[in-house]
């Protein structure tokens, strides 16, 4: 038979062919699960007629069977069976928590029998002997006749009950079909022919088997009842046992947490789940046989632990785990899965450190760790102090210091700062622990006339007054922020480099407060995205980095420059929804599988015409005048350039990002020096030691890749992430080597063409003296995950 019951519950529609019918409904374990049933409770069945026709046949001995006709509707618990008027074939079980609206009542196709499946006619099987034509009888001896007249004398009487009586022949099948079947109630019930014989009435039909639950129901037999009936059993459930079953373990049953091992299942698939101490979750589909029977199954759990075994030489050293002291070598632990930081430290020995991944499961050995002979000690003191210290071509840090060195070796110690002559000495530690170096620097002097209007006004070094104007100051060479101060007029601020043998002269002219275009203008800008811009200082500095700068790279050349035209600039970089209102398509992607994706997140991944496309589109915006021109396949900044967005310059970015307050002199964001600040900034710090190669032992911001601007202190002027968090794109042609001049550069633009531009900044990627640096300057055409961009304007066209 190809008919099939539809069935839609509210995790979805599956199909029950003929021959997976009957289908039990009731509890976890049924194969329709209902809420409201107990475990192993089964309410009844759904079961196909020979005719075709779907019929529920109750489980409790006084419920007779329904037929299920469009328009039905059953409680099953907390649960409502429905037969829509469309097919009576399609059925849905809804549960309560559903709310649905339930179909009417619509009563049954004219012509349907309205009646209980059991009052179905029953198959009449008229009775006449066979007579084989062309036979004679054989005589035989006559000793059957006794036997032969008591077998007549029942096939009359069973004839007499059968064709006199009306009954009916009932055929009952059983699965399995071993099941032994008893019917009570009624009187004389022969079976004959396969068949029970019956008279019509009420009866209650019983089938039972070993290690199946046993199976009574009622039956009601008239001239319409069907004369064939199918029982189908149900095994009976089964304890099952987990084993091996780790101590502490909590096991779930279909989501139900089991009280004890072994449980009590029904027949059929059951959903398990283990959570076990220092085991991965496991989950799994277990299929219960039933029947009674121990039922034994094996969950294959995965160890989140490992032995290991952790040798010295020499033996006996203490071994500290994650921070944690866990004993003397040798030693055996078991340490959870995954990266464990080692420790072993010996009061005669220097101490190791190391890190093991665990695999859980893994057996493994570390060491044996041979343990070296203790660090020498070298402090190392200057006067003036800050002087930087290099140890055999190493930059080591600044005065005073003390290091660890390894033991046995003589060291070439090399002191230097700017503005002093450099002091190199040998240090012999083969023979003693410890050593002390103590040394007095001699400046280096360069000469400075400082003359300008008014004459009489006071000139500044690094904020200590050293006169009036109009004489020649002999002064450290090292850079320095001279100033010119008088009361009624604007300072005038300027970064000098004294030069040994060679002169140098500073001009200025004081205005009067109040009196210059700068001091009208407004301090604060907010655009139409929201964005704050602020008005920067104005002045001149030395642009580059000194040769002697550790960390120092050779596109860092120094030079003269003047910022003279009053402009604004952002002060944070532009996020992915500030983006996304010119481009919205913008995706910035994911990073060692993290998202750079936020809405509050900067906008990277984008290329500098990319940027510049955000500049005149905002431009455009705010009835500004484009910055940008075409230019081949690019842009260049127009000529003249109005007061529309752009990149700030290369001059400008650094300037502003190395201002302290009165003159640009940072060399580091936080600073002037290492280490780095506590929340200074996004760096590569000890967060993102799973995601970058190279990151910082010694500090840590929380942010593995970027994160919103803002989130760190601003600079002096007011500006965020100038270090760390993303780098930038700045409006100059990248050259690695810029010309060397004496002359001062006013309002630089950069190269007139080239291949990449210009990055300035570091990032959350950043880790070394080289790119921590405020001087740092990189070149690149290609988008990357940590490049960003702030935007900058001229205050007037």
């Amino acid at each position: 038979m190809n008919d099939a019951i539809r069935l839609r519950e509210p995790l979805g529609e599956r199909a029950f062919p003929a021959d997976e019918l009957p289908a039990s409904i009731g509890g976890p374990g049924a194969v329709i699960v209902v809420p409201g049933a107990a475990e192993g409770e089964v309410l009844a069945h759904l079961d196909l007629a020979q005719n075709g026709r779907a019929f529920l046949r109750w489980v409790r001995a006084d419920a007779a069977p329904v037929w299920l006709t469009p328009g039905t509707r059953l409680e099953l618990a907390q649960a409502t069976l429905l037969v829509p008027p469309a097919s009576a074939l399609q059925l849905e079980i809804q549960h309560d928590a559903d709310n649905r609206t339930a179909p009417p009542d619509i009563p049954p196709p004219a012509g349907e029998l309205e009646t209980d499946p059991a009052d179905l006619p029953l198959l009449r099987t008229a009775f006449s002997p066979r007579t084989e034509p062309g036979t004679a009888p054989v005589s035989r001896p006559r000793r059957w006749l006794p036997a032969a007249a008591l077998l007549a004398l029942a096939a009359l009487a069973v004839s007499m009950f059968v064709f006199g009586a009306r009954a009916i022949g009932l055929r009952i099948e059983t699965d399995p079909r071993d099941a032994r079947v008893s019917i009570a109630g009624g009187g004389f019930k022969p079976r004959l022919a396969g068949r029970y014989w019956l008279l019509p009435g009420r009866y209650t039909l019983e089938a039972v088997r070993a290690g199946y639950l046993p199976l009574r129901q009622p039956l009601t037999l008239t001239d319409a009842s069907p004369t064939e009936l199918r029982l189908a059993l149900m095994r009976a459930p089964s304890p099952v046992k987990l084993d091996p079953l780790p101590a502490g373990a909590a096991v779930y049953w279909d989501g139900q947490r089991a009280g004890a091992n072994p449980s009590t299942l029904a027949a059929g698939r059951h959903q398990l789940r283990i959570d076990a101490p220092r085991y991965a979750s496991y989950a799994s589909n277990v299929e219960v046989r039933g029947g009674g029977a121990l039922e034994v199954f094996a969950p294959a759990l995965v160890a989140q632990w490992a032995p290991v075994t952790i040798l010295s030489e020499p033996a006996g050293a203490q071994v500290r785990v994650d921070d944690r002291d866990a004993g003397i070598t040798p030693l055996t632990l078991e340490l959870d899965a995954g990266l464990r930081s080692l420790q072993l430290s010996s009061p005669a020995a220097k101490a190791w450190r190391g890190s093991v991944l665990v695999h859980g499961g893994e057996s493994q050995t570390v060491g044996p760790v041979r343990l070296a002979a203790p660090d020498a000690r070298l402090a190392v003191n200057s006067t003036p102090a800050g002087a930087d210290v290099t140890v055999a071509g190493r930059y080591r840090g600044r005065t005073p210091l003390e290091l660890n060195l390894p033991p046995g070796l003589t060291y070439e110690v090399a002191v230097q700062r700017a503005g002093y002559e450099a002091v190199t000495r040998r240090v012999d530690l083969r023979a003693v622990p410890s050593a002390r170096l103590a040394l007095s620097l001699n400046p280096v002097l360069g000469e400075i006339r400082v003359q300008g209007e008014p004459a009489d006004a006071k000139v500044f070094a690094d904020g200590r007054e050293l006169g009036t104007a109009g004489q020649t100051f002999r002064l450290p060479a090292a850079p320095l922020q001279l100033e010119v101060r008088k009361a009624g007029f604007d300072s005038f601020r300027a970064a000098l480099t004294p030069k040994p043998a060679d002169p140098q002269v500073m001009n200025f002219k004081l205005v009067q407060t109040g009196t210059s275009a700068q001091a009208a203008l407004p301090k604060a800008l907010k655009n139409s995205l929201g964005m704050e811009l602020r008005l920067m200082p104005l002045g001149e500095y030395e642009m580059g980095s000194n040769r002697r700068e550790p960390g120092r790279r050779s596109n860092e050349v120094q030079r003269r420059v003047a910022l003279k035209r009053p402009f604004y600039i952002a002060t944070q970089v532009i996020t992915n929804l500030q983006f996304r209102r010119f481009r919205e398509s913008h995706a910035s992607g994911v990073f060692r599988s993290k998202t750079l994706d936020l809405d509050t997140q900067p906008a990277v991944n984008l290329t500098w015409n990319e940027a510049v496309d955000f500049c005149n589109w905002l431009s455009a915006q705010e009835g500004l005048p484009p910055a940008y021109v075409k230019a081949d396949d690019g842009w260049k900044l127009a000529t003249p350039v109005g007061n529309g967005y752009r990149l700030p310059t290369e001059a400008e970015w650094e300037f502003v990002a190395r201002y302290d307050g009165s003159a640009p002199s940072l060399r580091y964001p936080w600073g002037a020096s290492l280490p780095v600040a506590p929340n200074s900034g996004n760096y590569a710090d000890t967060a993102a030691k799973f995601t970058l190669e190279v990151t910082m032992p010694d500090y840590t911001d929380g942010y593995a890749v970027s994160v919103a601007p803002g989130k760190f202190p601003p600079t002096a002027l007011g500006l965020f992430d100038i270090g760390g968090n993303v780098s930038e794109w700045v409006n100059d042609w990248y050259s690695a080597a810029p010309p060397e001049t004496d002359a001062v550069q006013e309002d630089p633009t950069g190269p007139a063409g080239g291949k990449e531009h210009v990055i300035r900044g570091s990032s959350f990627r950043s880790a070394s003296i080289t790119e921590l640096r405020l001087a740092w300057r990189d070149g690149a055409s290609d988008p990357r995950p940590d490049v960003g961009f702030r935007v900058a304007r001229y205050a007037a066209p």
